[in-house]
Order: C-alpha cells, then structure tokens, then sequence
C-alpha cells in the first residue's frame, strides 16, 4: 500500500521523481536544486521508499505546490521506487534526481534547448561529477565525444548516463518499459541500453550534477553487481556475440570483481572464458594465472589502482 498527496493536475512539461529511503538529511538540498531550477514549468514527485527516518516530517513541512510525496508501504529499490513515480506522473517530459545529489540551476533549461535542436532525440543527459573519498571525476568521462544520436553500440560498452542526469521523453518510456527491479545496482545501464536500441539520445557536454558518492549505494556491493552484470550479458547475449572482444572486455571486468569478492574459481572460470573469446588479449591470461594465489592477485590490483 502506497500513502500519496493528491494527484496533482499539473500540465507541467517535466515532471521529476526522487526516490529516497533514508536520506532525510540530504534530501532537502537536492530537492532545492530541482525548485530553483531556471526551467519552471515542472512538478516534483518525492518517491518515498519505506524510510525509517524523519522524511515524512521534512516532506509534511514542504509547501510549494509543484511537490507531492508519494510514501511505498515497503521497500521496491531504486529502480522500483523509480517506476512507481512513472505510473504517477503523465508529463511529456521525465526527469530523475536523486536524493543525495544537486542540479546545477540551469540543467533543464539547458536539457530543454538540446531538445530543441534535437527534436528527434528520446532523451538528453549531461555530465555529472562524482565525489568518492575526497576525489573527484567527471561521468562520463571528458574525452567522451559520440555520446549524441544512435548510441546503443556505444552504450554496448559501458554506461555514459548516470540516471540523475537524465531527462527522458515519455512517448519513449512508454513504448519500450520501464526499469528493471531485478538488476539493482545496473537497471540504469539496461534501461538507457534499451532505449537506445531504439531513440536517438542529446548530450549535453557541461557537468550539471554534483553527485557525491554515498556511503550506502549499492554499487559498492559486491554481490548484486556480479548478479546485475551477468544478467545484462545474458540479456543482450546476441549483441555481445557478434562482438567477442567486447564481450571478451566485459567477461575480464566480471572476473576481476568475482576474484576481489573472494569468489576466486568462479573469477578464473570468466578470466578463462574472456581469454577464449579475445585470445590476443593478455591482460586475461594474466588475471586468470594470478587468480590461482589471491594474495598476489591483490596485490597487483592495489598497484594498478594507485597508478
């Protein structure tokens, strides 16, 4: 059971949903950021996922109009909390923030105009930059150039587009689903990845997100990462199959974080598995042969990690 303000009337070009559970300390910020946005014509759903802080109270003392408060009964995730702000909101245009990061002011507006120049486009994404124990990067990173048109090859290798940096057509959600609750902590990767299959995507070059990297994000575990990934790789097999040395690439990525969750054999099964597929790629049989003794396996990572 889901406890909502009242479904607003708004005809707001974009509507935005921020899940949250637990983030009544960040939240108002990055609520902020979305209400002082130079692009006005919008509504805010906060997606309440079963907190057991105080966001009720924070979200009751909220009094602008263009924000409602949809509180789930139980936990769904991210991605599920995501959907269920989907099946509240109708506007032409849906944007994602998330309850721990700020917009910068002009993000839509400058989202908008991409739009304008791209009428085809089916969705627009910018840089964000992510702060992770005092160090900062920019996602997707600056020498990324063809993030903009038919981007489903690109995105084949990797995620560009962080979800709170999205803003997405709602023609484009509807035709081809929404996120995928079963692939926390990557239902962003396949939800961009499937609709890139089929709608040309607008990049805005500028960082317009600050996107500090929070203790309690999922993607720091190890275990619903291993899971998601395999999944994506079984989900997009066809694709992967006609290019082995990406797949091959993919295949060593998964190695390397089974053998650093201590899942060793499994680590040199995918180690071997990524060798077969790119046999010109050492770096596989490397990890494959290291693997065998974990201790030095570490300790090669620690070292190309601080190079």
């Amino acid at each position: 059971m889901a406890i909502s303000t009242p479904r607003s009337n708004s005809t707001a070009k974009i509507g935005v949903i921020i899940p949250t559970r637990n983030r009544a300390r960040s939240l108002p910020a990055a609520l902020d950021s979305v209400l002082q946005q130079t692009w006005r014509d919008l509504e805010v759903l906060v997606v309440d996922d079963a907190s057991t802080d105080d966001t009720a109270a924070l979200m009751d003392a909220v009094s602008d109009p263009r924000v409602r408060y949809l509180r789930l009964a139980h936990p769904h995730g991210a991605g599920g909390a995501r959907n269920a702000g989907l099946k509240e909101l109708h506007n032409e245009w849906i944007a994602f923030q998330d309850s721990d990061d700020q917009w910068r002011p002009v993000k839509l507006e400058k989202q908008m105009a991409a739009v304008a120049e791209n009428p085809q486009a089916g969705f627009v994404y910018c840089r964000c930059r992510r702060t992770v124990d005092g160090s900062a990067y920019l996602f997707p990173p600056a020498g990324v150039t063809n993030g903009s048109g038919h981007i489903f090859d690109v995105l084949l290798g990797g995620n560009l587009i962080s979800t709170q940096t999205a803003l997405v057509r709602r023609a484009c959600i509807d035709a081809h689903g929404l996120f995928d609750e079963s692939l926390p902590p990557l239902e962003d990767w396949e939800f961009f990845l499937r609709l890139s299959r089929h709608c040309e995507a607008a990049f805005v070059t500028e960082v317009l997100v600050e996107a500090p990297f929070s203790a309690d994000s999922i993607s720091k575990r190890d275990s619903e990462f291993i899971a998601s990934f395999q999944a994506i790789l079984d989900k997009y097999a066809a694709d992967f199959a006609v290019r082995p040395n990406l797949r091959a690439r993919h295949l060593g990525t998964l190695a390397d974080r089974l053998c650093l969750a201590g899942r060793w054999d499994e680590g040199r099964t995918h180690y071997a598995r990524a060798w077969r597929c790119h046999p010109r790629h050492v770096g596989h049989a490397l990890g494959w042969a290291l693997a065998a003794w974990p201790r030095a396996y570490r300790r090669v990572r620690a070292w190309r990690g601080r190079r």
